[in-house]
């Protein structure tokens, strides 16, 4: 693969990595591609580009984090890119691990997120649904193409978390949502309540 190609892969592969939204900090984002075999140590600085490239092609949106009080947010600069070439080009790391300067955090834009759904294309029925477990509110919410389809996901759910629910009290309504790259999914919107202690888990 050309060097070109291969930065546009890693790209593609930032963004999806990142598209759930809220900051992600790029190192733990480059460990977790190292994990899945989606890049290697010595990709660290196609990486890097991979990141400048998309900052500046209005992508993402990035800043950097030190650890001191207040946690304060500054504008990304050389020091924290060679920092981390650095820690991304050594040992695969924990969050936990990254102390002193949390380095650069990545957020996808609007942007990105067109980006993403151009590069992903239509979306299997599998892949349209959406779930959130509420435990201030107590319910488990199901988004999903259709009914058969949000009960699939719904019962992966409550066997995976080993949450307890009152199907009794399901309801279930037509509603249009979005996944996380901003595709829109005309379907059905479930939502059951939760039984017994809430999951801290």
């Amino acid at each position: 693969m050309s060097p070109q190609a291969d930065g546009e892969r890693l790209r593609d592969v930032l963004l999806r990595f990142i598209v759930d939204g809220g900051e992600e900090p790029a190192l733990a984002v480059f460990w977790t591609m190292r994990r899945l075999g989606e890049a290697e140590a010595d990709d660290a600085p196609a990486f890097i580009d991979a990141i400048r490239s998309s900052e500046a092609d209005g992508l993402i949106r990035v800043q950097t984090m030190h650890d001191r009080p207040g946690h304060s947010w500054s504008a990304v600069v050389d020091d924290d890119y060679r920092e981390l070439f650095v820690r991304a080009n050594g040992p695969i790391g924990d969050v936990e691990d990254m102390s002193g300067s949390l380095g650069i955090w990545c957020r996808i834009t609007d942007t990105g997120k067109a980006r993403l759904r151009e590069v992903l294309g239509p979306r299997a029925r599998e892949e349209l649904w959406r779930v959130m477990t509420r435990h201030d509110i107590r319910v488990v919410e199901v988004w999903a193409v259709d009914e058969a389809l949000a009960e699939e996901r719904l019962a992966a759910t409550l066997a995976r978390d080993k949450l307890a629910v009152d199907m009794r009290r399901r309801t279930m309504r037509a509603e249009t949502f979005h996944l996380k790259d901003g595709t829109e999914v005309h379907g059905v919107h479930v939502v059951v309540p939760l039984v017994g202690r809430a999951n801290l888990h």
